[in-house]
């Protein structure tokens, strides 16, 4: 529990994202809105995770070479404020900025058009409401892999690519803790309606609530245990990829790696 987020660290973070959407709004008009993403979203954020956010102007398409240039206005006038630090970050794939605000040391990374990570962090969400262990267990390994420096999304896997680790493991542990949502169905309709890939694609759209009860009694100290010997043991890493929307192991030959991406 010393590594989750505290009620006071989340009401100065609604602070900060009212801030920020005020600004958009100021200056890039009244369309702009400003959307939270990330571990936030889907309960698995600790104490020194940032913020996830990424606004849009209206419908406004943009390459990357106008988020840029979007982005460098935004640090200027963010620059000329008092209460805000901030460190654009622009030659990367994603360009965003790094903020933190001085007074209450809340820090946010901000880009501009990011929508799929919103999709992303709406299927984690759902399933952090299914069973409260997954959410606890990710905060865990979370923790675990920041304390031994091998969560950097710069060069290893980052903190998401955790949490599909632990989700992968909780659909595959005897009995399940979760399901793969495409094989469950919903108490209500109109709740959930998705077509997701190992990469989880876009076109994810996660409501409603699901019809699952998990009869796996394990605690989550017991589920720590058999997250580690899974993975050391029990996975084959030579043959076979994560995947959270298959039932049947997924082999890396039938993956069709996009270019630039290792096997």
């Amino acid at each position: 529990s010393s590594v989750e987020v505290k009620d006071s660290m989340l009401r100065k973070s609604s602070a900060l994202v009212l801030q920020l959407g005020s600004l958009l709004k100021e200056n890039f008009g009244p369309a702009t809105t400003l959307s939270m993403f990330g571990s936030t979203v889907y309960g698995c954020a600790t104490v020194d995770s940032d913020l996830d956010l990424t606004f849009c102007i209206g419908d406004q398409e943009m390459d990357v070479e106008t988020k840029r240039k979007v982005l460098k206005k935004l640090s200027r006038v963010l620059r000329c404020r008092m209460d805000f630090q901030c460190f654009p970050i622009l030659r990367c794939r994603v360009p965003l900025i790094k903020i933190e605000n001085k007074n209450t040391d809340v820090k946010a990374d901000l880009s501009v058009g990011n929508f799929a990570p919103m999709s992303q962090a709406k299927l984690l969400q759902q399933y952090s409401s299914m069973d409260p262990r997954f959410r606890k267990l990710a905060i865990l390994i979370k923790h675990w892999s920041r304390t031994r420096d091998i969560n950097d999304g710069s060069n290893l896997i980052n903190s998401f690519c955790y949490c599909l680790l632990v989700l992968h493991f909780c659909q595959r542990v005897e009995p399940p803790v979760l399901p793969i949502l495409s094989q469950v169905k919903l108490v209500h309709s109109g709740g959930l309606n998705f077509s997701i890939g190992d990469d989880i694609r876009q076109d994810c759209k996660v409501g409603g609530r699901v019809d699952w009860v998990s009869q796996n009694e394990k605690s989550v100290s017991e589920l720590l245990g058999s997250f580690f010997k899974y993975y050391a043991q029990e996975f084959d890493w030579k043959e076979t990829v994560v995947t959270v929307s298959n039932e049947k192991p997924l082999l890396k030959s039938d993956v069709q790696w996009r270019e630039g991406q290792g096997q």
